[in-house]
C-alpha cells in the first residue's frame, strides 16, 4: 500500500519537475527566439567558439539566426577558415539547422542540417594522388573541418561549390560541385552529387563517394562517377582552338576509384559512346571513342595508365584495337600509343586542320597505316620519342610522293629527330610530277633532323632505291631557314634511257623541253648518273656562283632521234651533263643513221628555263656515202641529199654540222661545212666517176656551195666549183669544170699501149646544170675540148700534129629516165647515143667515121664508115679489146648493122686491100659480113650462138700481093733477133669460139698452098688444133695438136707430117733456093714447147724429127738460098770438099738417100744416126746444134767411094718448120793411092761455122780410066722413104 503512494509521489514530483523544466525551457526558447535576430552582434562570440572548436581562424561576413520549426538556424554569409599553413576555405553561404537539444545535451553545436553553398577548397593534387608508401597518409583538410564534416554532422550539403585541385605540375583544375548530398554514419561516409569540370564540361558528372574509417587517412572505400552525354565542348575550346566549329562533344563513361588510407589506390575508366560531331563544307562529320577501360594504379616509385583495346570510329570506318599506356616512375613519364590507325587522324584533322596549315599539309597526304608503338619518355627537363609504323600509306601531294606499306621506324629529342623508313615490292606515286608512278623493289631511307641557329636542318644520311629500271643511292642536307639550303649527292644506275620519259620532272623542266626529250631519246643505257646539289632553291640557277647544281650521266647503246626528219643517233656512247639551267649531251661514238661517228657530237641547250633551240653540233671524219645516206634521210633530203646523191660520193669526209632544232616549232636549221678529202664521186648523170675529190662544201639548209674543188675525172686533174638553190621547178645545181688533159693521162683513160699515139695536152671546160625536183632530175651539160697543144698519132686519117688546131665538143641532156649525148670531132667522127639509165646502157646509138652526121633514126647500134685510107694493125690494136670481149653488159646497144668502104687497106708486111666494100647484117641465121675487094672475096657467118656453133669463114680466093722480098725477109731476121718480151697465159684459147675456114684459092705472093681447110676451138678445159691442111700440087702439109693450160704458160703439144713429090720443084717455086733438085720427100713430127701456139721459144722447144729424101742432088749451098741448110752448117763442109777435089764436086753432089732422125731438148737438136748415101761417097754426121745460142759442134766423117771414082752429092732435108738440110761429100782419088777417109769437125756459130780438117785416111785402089757415071738405079719413087 505504502508503494503505491510512493509511487504517485514521485509521479508527481516528476511531473513538477517536468512542468519547470519545460517552463524553464519555453522561457530559455522564448529568450533565444527572441534574441536570434540579434545574433549578427554577436559574430565575434561566434567566431570565437568556431574559432576554438575547429582550431582554425574563422572569419564570418556576416552572420544572421532565426527559429525554424523544432530550433534555430544561423544563416552565415562569406565564411572563411584558415589553418596557418592550409589553403582557406570560403563559403559564401553556409546555412545551419541546429539540434537544439543534441546541443543542450551535448553542451556543443550540433547541427540538425548543414547547408554549404559557394564553397570553394583548394585541394592538394599531389597529396590525393601521392604513392602509398610515401607517408602515413595525406593532409588534405583542416582536423576540424574533418571533425565537422565527417564526424559532427550527419549530413549536409553542399551546392554550387568549387573544388580546386591544385599540382606544381599542372595549372590548377576547377571541380564545380553543382549539387552534394552527404550522410555519416559512425565510421561509414557516403556522398552522392554532381560535378562538372570548369573548363571541360558544360553538364554534369554523376558521382558517389562511400568510404569508411575514423577520418580520411584511414579512408578506405570508392569514388563512382558516370556522365550522360557529358557536353566537353568547353575543353576543346580552351585547350585546342582550332575545334571552335566543333558542334558537339560528349562523353559518356563510368570509373570506379578504389580508396585506400585516404589515397586513390585504383581508378578504373569504362568508356561507352564518346563522339565528337562537326560540320565542314555542307557535310557532317563525326568521330567516335569506345567502347573500353582504363585503368590507373599507383606502382613503386609512381602510377601507370592502362587501356584495354579501343575502338576509333566515323561514319564509314571503323578502326579498333587502339590501346593507350601511362606511367610515371618519380619525375620521369612513360606514354606508350599502340595500334593506333592513321587513318583516324584524318578525321580527326579535318576538325582542325582548316586554320592548322602543319595538319592541313598532313591531311592532304591522307596517311593510312597502323601506329604499332608510339613510346614517349619525358621529364621537366627532357623528353624522347620512339615509334614503329607499319603499313604506312599516303597519298601524293606536290612534290612529296604517295607511299605504301611502309615500315616507319622514328626516335626524337628535343634536340634532334631520326627517321628510318624502308619498304618492299612496293609503289612510288606521284602528284603530277612525274609522268606515272614508281614500282620498286626496295627503299631504304634515314632522316636525321637538328635543330641548328639558323633553323632544322634535315640530314639524309642514307637513300637508297631499288628499281627494275634503275637503282638510286643519294645522301643529302636539308637546312629548313628563311631560305631552305640543299645540299644533295646522289648516284643512279641501270636506267634504261627509252625510260628516262617517265623521270622527267613534270613541274620543274620545261613542258617543250621534256616533250623533246621524251621523243627524242628513244634507247639506251644510263650506266651511272650523278647528281650534285649545292645551295638555296630561291638561288637557282646559281647566276651570281653561289650554288651549283650538276648531274653527270654516262649512257651506253643509245638512240636519240634529235629531229622527227632526221635520223637517228643509234649505238651512242655519251655523257649527259645538267649543269646549272645548262644541258649538255656529249657522244663519244655511235652512228648517226649509217653514218659512224669518230669524234664527239653534242647537243646543248644553254638555258632549259627558257629553252627555246636546241643546238646539236658534230665534227667528225665520216664516210661521204654514209653522209649521202644521212642527208636523203634527213630534211635535206631535196636538197643537199639529192645533191649528194646524184653526185655519188665515196670515201672520208671531214664534217661540220650545226643543227639548230627549234623546241617551240617545228623546225631545224641545218648548217656546215664538208671538206672532202680525196672522196670519190659517181655523178648519175651525165655518168661520170671523179676520185680524189678535195674541197670544201658549205650549206646552210637548201643553200649549197662549193669552193676550191679538185679532183681526177678519168685520169685528169680538174677544178671545180658549183651552187645550189631551190627554185620553183625542183632543186637546181649549177657545175664549172674545167681542166687540162695530159696525153700520158689519156693514153692511160682509154688503155692505150702505145703511149706515142697522143702527145701534149687539152684543155677543157665543162658546165653542168642539175635540176632535181621532187621526183627524179633533169641536166644539161656541154663540154668543149681545145686539141691545138695535142698531137694525134692516131690511125689515118684522124692523126694530128702539135699546133694544129681542133676542137672536140659533147653535149648531153637528160632526165632521170634516159640521156642524150652527141660527140663532135669535126669532119671527121659524128657520134650521137640514147642512154636508159634504169638498164645503165645505150638504147640507140649511131657512129659515123668519116665527113658525115650521125643521126638516131634506127634502133639499136649502126656504124657507118666512109674513109679513103685505113690501116688494118693501128685499128686492130684499138678496137681489138671490143672485138675480143664476150661480155653481155655491154653499154652499147646491139649491133644492128656496118657499112661502109674504104678506098685502101693496109695490111701488114706492106700487103694491102684495094676498093674494099663492106656489109656486116643480121638476119635469122645470124650475122652475115660480106667482105669483098680486089684482092678477095669472102663470106663470113656468125650465128646467133657463134660463142658456141662457131665461125664459118668461105674464101672464093685470097690473093695477097706481096711486097719486096728483101725487105720481108729483113725484117723477119730482126724479129728473131730481138729478145723475148715476157708471156702471160693465153687462157682465152680454151675460151676460143669454133673456127671452121675453107679457101678455095689461098696464096701470098709467089707463096701458093692451094686448098686450104683449118678447123680449131677451145673445149674449156684446152685448145685443140683438129686439123690444118694444106694441098697444092701434092704437097701436102698436115698438121694437129693442142695446147693444156697449167699453173704456168701451159704446153702446147702438136704432131704432123709433110710430103712431096719433089721438093727441088716446090722450093724453086717458092723462090726459096734452087740448091736440091728433085728428092722426093718425107718427114714427121712431135714437137713441143712451153706457151700457147703463138708463144713459140726456141729455148723450149722438145721433141722428135724423122726425115728422108729420095735421089736427087745438091747443085749449090749457099745462105742466100735458105738458112734452112745452116743447122748442119752442109755449105761450108761443100767448100771445103769442092776446095780440095774440084774436078769431082763441080757438077754438084748427087745422092741416092738422106735419112736421119733428130732429138730436141730445150732447143738443141742432137743426132747420132745423120746418113747421105752419095754418089762420090758416104757422109755419116753426128753431134747437136743449139737453136737458141745458134752454136753447133758435129763431127763428120766422108768416106770415098773408090768404085764410084765419081762425087756423089746426098741431100737430106730434116724439117719444113726449120728447113734441114744436108749435104755430103764423096772421096776423090787422084794417084793410085787414094783417100778413104776424111774427118772433119764443123764448130762455131750458124753464121760462121768453122770446118776443120781433123785427118785423112788413104789406101791404094786401081786408077779407073774414066769417071764413073751414075749408076742406073732401079726408080724407087712409090716406095716409102720413112
Amino acid at each position: 500500500m505504502q508503494i503505491k503512494p510512493l509511487c504517485f509521489y514521485c509521479l508527481h514530483k516528476l511531473w513538477v519537475v517536468l512542468a519547470l523544466c519545460l517552463v524553464l525551457l519555453a522561457t530559455v526558447v522564448s529568450v533565444l527566439r527572441l534574441a536570434l535576430p540579434y545574433a549578427d552582434s554577436y559574430k565575434q562570440q561566434f567566431e570565437q567558439v568556431l574559432s576554438q572548436q575547429l582550431g582554425a581562424k574563422v572569419s564570418i561576413g556576416q552572420l544572421s539566426a532565426g527559429w525554424q520549426r523544432t530550433g534555430p538556424a544561423l544563416l552565415l554569409q562569406n565564411l572563411s577558415i584558415q589553418a596557418s599553413e592550409a589553403r582557406p576555405l570560403s563559403i559564401k553561404q553556409t546555412s545551419i539547422q541546429l539540434d537544439f537539444w543534441q546541443t543542450l545535451l551535448s553542451r556543443t553545436l550540433k547541427a540538425e542540417s548543414f547547408e554549404l553553398k559557394g564553397a570553394r577548397y583548394e585541394l592538394d593534387a599531389d597529396k590525393l594522388f601521392a604513392l602509398p608508401n610515401a607517408g602515413s597518409g595525406p593532409d588534405l583538410t583542416l582536423p576540424a573541418l574533418e571533425q565537422l564534416f565527417f564526424r559532427q554532422l550527419k549530413a549536409f550539403s553542399l551546392s554550387d561549390s568549387e573544388l580546386v585541385l591544385v599540382s606544381s605540375e599542372h595549372p590548377a583544375q576547377i571541380l564545380q560541385i553543382r549539387h552534394l548530398d552527404w550522410r555519416n554514419a559512425g565510421d561509414r561516409h557516403q556522398g552522392r552529387g554532381e560535378l562538372a569540370i570548369v573548363g571541360v564540361t558544360s553538364n554534369t558528372i554523376n558521382f558517389i563517394l562511400d568510404f569508411q574509417g575514423a577520418d580520411l587517412q584511414q579512408a578506405q572505400g570508392q569514388l563512382y562517377l558516370e556522365s550522360a552525354d557529358l557536353d566537353v565542348l568547353p575543353w576543346f575550346a580552351q585547350y585546342i582552338p582550332h575545334s571552335s566549329r566543333l558542334q558537339k562533344a560528349t562523353v559518356n563513361f563510368r570509373a570506379w576509384a578504389d580508396i585506400s588510407a585516404g589515397q586513390f589506390s585504383r581508378l578504373q575508366l569504362e568508356l561507352a559512346d564518346n563522339s565528337l560531331h562537326w560540320q565542314r563544307a555542307g557535310q557532317q562529320h563525326s568521330v567516335r571513342l569506345g567502347p573500353g577501360q582504363l585503368l590507373w594504379t599507383p606502382v613503386d616509385g609512381g602510377w601507370q595508365l592502362l587501356s584495354t583495346a579501343l575502338t576509333l570510329a566515323d561514319l564509314d570506318d571503323s578502326w579498333p584495337g587502339l590501346q593507350l599506356q601511362l606511367s610515371r616512375d618519380g619525375a620521369d613519364y612513360l606514354a606508350t600509343l599502340q595500334d593506333f590507325p592513321l587513318a583516324a587522324l584524318e578525321p580527326l584533322a579535318q576538325l582542325l586542320a582548316e586554320d592548322h596549315q602543319l595538319l592541313q599539309a598532313i591531311l592532304a597526304h591522307q596517311p593510312t597505316g597502323y601506329l604499332r608503338k608510339l613510346q614517349s619518355r619525358f621529364n621537366r627537363e627532357q623528353w624522347q620519342l620512339t615509334g614503329l609504323i607499319e603499313q604506312l600509306s599516303s597519298r601524293a601531294v606536290a612534290d612529296i610522293p604517295g607511299v605504301q606499306a611502309l615500315d616507319v621506324r622514328l626516335a626524337a629529342t628535343a634536340e634532334q629527330i631520326w627517321i628510318g623508313i624502308s619498304g618492299e615490292q612496293q609503289q612510288l606515286s606521284w602528284d603530277g610530277l612525274f609522268n606515272d608512278n614508281w614500282d620498286y623493289d626496295q627503299l631504304q631511307l634515314q632522316l636525321l633532323a637538328r635543330q641548328t641557329t639558323s633553323g632544322w636542318r634535315i640530314q639524309v644520311p642514307m637513300l637508297q632505291l631499288q628499281m627494275a629500271d634503275f637503282q638510286f643511292a643519294a645522301q643529302a642536307s636539308l637546312l629548313l631557314a628563311e631560305q631552305p639550303e640543299l645540299s644533295l649527292l646522289a648516284q643512279l644506275t641501270g636506267l634504261d634511257a627509252a625510260k628516262a620519259q617517265q623521270y622527267y620532272p613534270q613541274r620543274y623542266m620545261p613542258a617543250r623541253t621534256r616533250d623533246y626529250l621524251s621523243s627524242a631519246i628513244e634507247a639506251g643505257q644510263v650506266q651511272q648518273a650523278t647528281v650534285l646539289w649545292h645551295g638555296a632553291f630561291a638561288d637557282y640557277p646559281f647566276s651570281a656562283a653561289d650554288g651549283h647544281f650538276q648531274v653527270y650521266a654516262g649512257i651506253s647503246d643509245s638512240t636519240l632521234r634529235f629531229a622527227a626528219d632526221w635520223p637517228a643517233l643509234t649505238e651512242l656512247q655519251a655523257e649527259l651533263w645538267f649543269d646549272n639551267a645548262a644541258m649538255l649531251i656529249e657522244g663519244q661514238q655511235g652512228y648517226l643513221g649509217l653514218l659512224p661517228l669518230t669524234d664527239p657530237v653534242t647537243a646543248h641547250i644553254p638555258d632549259l628555263r627558257h629553252a627555246e633551240q636546241l643546238d646539236i653540233r658534230l665534227d667528225t671524219e665520216l664516210d661521204s656515202s654514209a653522209l649521202t645516206e644521212l642527208m636523203l634521210e634527213s630534211s635535206l633530203h631535196d636538197s643537199l641529199g639529192k645533191t649528194l646523191q646524184h653526185l655519188g660520193l665515196a670515201g672520208p669526209v671531214r664534217g661540220e654540222l650545226l643543227l639548230e632544232i627549234s623546241l617551240t616549232e617545228p623546225s631545224v636549221v641545218a648548217s656546215g661545212v664538208a671538206e672532202l678529202q680525196a672522196v670519190q664521186a659517181n655523178i648519175q648523170a651525165p655518168a661520170m666517176q671523179l676520185n680524189a675529190l678535195n674541197g670544201r662544201v658549205h650549206f646552210r639548209n637548201e643553200q649549197l656551195r662549193g669552193e676550191g674543188l679538185t679532183f681526177d675525172y678519168l685520169g685528169l686533174p680538174v677544178q671545180a666549183s658549183f651552187n645550189g638553190a631551190m627554185a620553183a621547178d625542183g632543186y637546181q645545181l649549177a657545175m664549172n669544170w674545167q681542166g687540162q688533159a695530159p696525153a700520158a693521162s689519156l693514153n692511160t683513160l682509154l688503155a692505150l699501149e702505145q703511149s706515142e699515139l697522143l702527145r701534149g695536152a687539152a684543155d677543157w671546160q665543162l658546165q653542168l646544170a642539175l635540176v632535181l625536183p621532187e621526183q627524179g632530175f633533169s641536166y644539161q651539160a656541154s663540154l668543149e675540148a681545145d686539141l691545138g697543144l695535142m698531137a694525134l698519132a692516131l690511125p689515118v686519117p684522124y692523126q694530128k700534129p702539135l699546133g694544129q688546131a681542133g676542137k672536140l665538143y659533147l653535149l648531153a641532156n637528160g632526165n632521170a629516165e634516159q640521156s642524150y649525148l652527141a660527140l663532135n670531132y669535126p669532119q671527121l667522127l659524128d657520134f650521137q647515143a640514147q642512154l636508159s639509165h634504169q638498164t645503165g646502157r645505150f638504147e640507140r646509138a649511131q657512129l659515123v667515121l668519116g665527113d658525115s652526121t650521125a643521126n638516131l633514126s634506127q634502133p639499136d647500134f649502126s656504124i657507118e664508115v666512109k674513109l679513103a685510107q685505113a690501116e688494118l694493125v693501128p685499128w686492130f690494136e684499138l678496137l681489138q679489146p671490143m672485138l675480143s670481149s664476150r661480155s653481155e653488159s655491154s653499154l652499147l646497144p646491139p649491133l644492128q648493122r656496118v657499112r661502109g668502104r674504104i678506098e685502101t687497106v693496109q695490111l701488114p708486111q706492106q700487103l694491102a686491100l684495094t676498093n674494099t666494100v663492106f656489109e656486116l647484117t643480121n638476119d635469122s641465121k645470124g650475122w652475115q659480113l660480106q667482105l669483098n675487094g680486089a684482092e678477095l672475096a669472102s663470106r663470113w657467118q656468125f650465128s646467133h650462138a657463134w660463142q658456141t656453133d662457131g665461125i664459118q669463114v668461105q674464101l672464093d680466093y685470097l690473093h695477097l700481093p706481096l711486097a719486096d722480098k728483101a725487105a720481108t725477109t729483113q725484117e723477119t731476121a730482126v724479129a728473131m733477133a730481138e729478145p723475148e718480151a715476157e708471156l702471160a697465159a693465153q687462157s682465152w684459147l680454151t675460151e676460143m669460139v669454133p673456127l671452121r675456114l675453107s679457101c678455095n684459092d689461098c696464096s701470098v705472093g709467089p707463096y701458093r698452098f692451094g686448098k686450104v681447110a683449118l678447123q680449131a676451138a677451145g673445149t674449156g678445159q684446152n685448145w685443140q688444133l683438129t686439123e690444118l691442111i694444106s694441098d697444092y700440087k701434092g704437097n701436102r702439109f698436115v698438121l694437129q695438136g693442142d695446147w693444156q693450160p697449167d699453173a704456168d704458160l701451159g704446153r702446147s703439144q702438136f704432131s704432123g707430117n709433110f710430103s712431096s713429090p719433089n721438093l727441088g720443084a716446090l722450093l724453086t717455086e717458092y723462090e726459096l733456093t734452087t740448091a736440091i733438085s728433085g728428092s722426093r720427100s718425107e718427114l714427121e713430127f712431135q714437137l713441143g714447147w712451153q706457151g700457147a701456139p703463138q708463144q713459140f721459144r726456141l729455148k723450149s722447144l722438145q721433141g722428135q724429127v724423122k726425115f728422108a729424101l729420095g735421089e736427087g742432088s745438091l747443085t749449090e749451098v749457099s745462105d742466100q738460098g735458105a738458112r734452112l741448110f745452116s743447122i748442119f752448117s752442109l755449105n761450108s763442109l761443100l767448100r771445103k770438099l769442092r776446095l780440095d777435089f774440084r774436078d769431082v764436086f763441080a757438077k754438084g753432089f748427087f745422092y741416092n738417100r738422106m735419112t736421119g732422125n733428130l732429138s730436141l731438148d730445150q732447143g738443141v737438136a742432137q743426132t747420132s744416126d745423120f746418113l747421105i748415101d752419095g754418089v762420090p761417097g758416104n757422109m755419116q754426121l753426128q753431134g747437136y746444134a743449139d737453136l737458141v745460142k745458134r752454136q753447133i759442134d758435129y763431127q763428120v766423117s766422108f768416106s770415098p767411094k773408090v768404085t764410084s771414082s765419081l762425087p756423089v752429092i746426098i741431100a737430106w732435108m730434116v724439117n719444113p718448120a726449120t728447113g734441114l738440110a744436108a749435104l755430103a761429100l764423096d772421096e776423090v782419088f787422084q794417084s793410085a793411092e787414094v783417100i778413104s777417109r776424111i774427118n772433119f769437125t764443123v764448130t762455131g756459130s750458124f753464121d760462121k761455122p768453122v770446118v776443120t780438117e781433123v785427118n785423112r785416111h788413104s789406101t791404094e785402089v786401081p786408077v779407073p780410066v774414066r769417071i764413073a757415071q751414075p749408076e742406073n738405079r732401079q726408080d724407087d719413087s712409090r716406095q716409102p722413104l720413112l
